[in-house]
Order: C-alpha cells, then structure tokens, then sequence
C-alpha cells in the first residue's frame, strides 16, 4: 500500500513496478487499507461447493466402488484433484500406503 500512496494512487505506475496485482485487485486492498481493515489476514475465496456438496460426493464415491471416474460422471462435479482432497479430508485412512515391500521375499534372501 504503501508504494501505491507514494506514486499518488497512480493504478498502472503500482502494477509496472510491483509486476501484480491487477487493477482492480489494488484498488479493492486500497478501500480495505482505507477503512482500517487488516491487509495481513490474507483473502480466502469463498467455497465453490456447499458441504453438502462436498459429503454427498464423498458418500457416492465410497458407496459406489471408490471411483473417482464413476462420481464425477455421475455428479457432474468437481474436478478429480479436488474429489481425492474432500475424501483424504475425511476419510484419510483410504490413503494409507505401505512402507516396504508387499510381495515375499524370494527363499535365500538377505535383508
């Protein structure tokens, strides 16, 4: 804020010098700095999908074999990254992931 307060509020004269943010992104942290609102907290993005949402996903995914493929088809939503992130979120131990080997070991080996 305080570059853009030097340069006189000049919108493009920030955004040359700084290389970010875009014209209205400056202008909106500049009423909020004018207001006396805290910069420093970060801006959260609202949610795209409501809980519900996000649990009936979830619930469809486990319920009907753990196909990602399968529930997006069938809900038409959200992207894969984002269905593997809601169900670690609250099913974390479908995660689990084994340290070591998995097969035996064959007669004779050394470990």
């Amino acid at each position: 804020m305080e570059l853009y307060i030097k340069l006189g509020k000049r919108v493009r004269a920030t955004i040359q010098q700084l290389g970010y943010p875009t014209k209205n992104t400056l202008k909106g942290w500049y009423r909020e700095y004018a207001q006396g609102q805290d910069l420093a907290r970060g801006y959260q993005r609202a949610g795209k999908f409501s809980p519900e949402q996000q649990r009936a996903s979830v619930d469809h995914y486990i319920e009907h074999g753990r196909c990602i493929s399968a529930t997006r088809k069938a809900l038409g939503y959200p992207c894969r990254a984002l269905l593997e992130q809601w169900v670690y979120e609250r099913h974390p131990e479908l995660f689990r992931q084994s340290v070591g080997r998995s097969y035996p070991a064959p007669e004779g080996a050394q470990d």
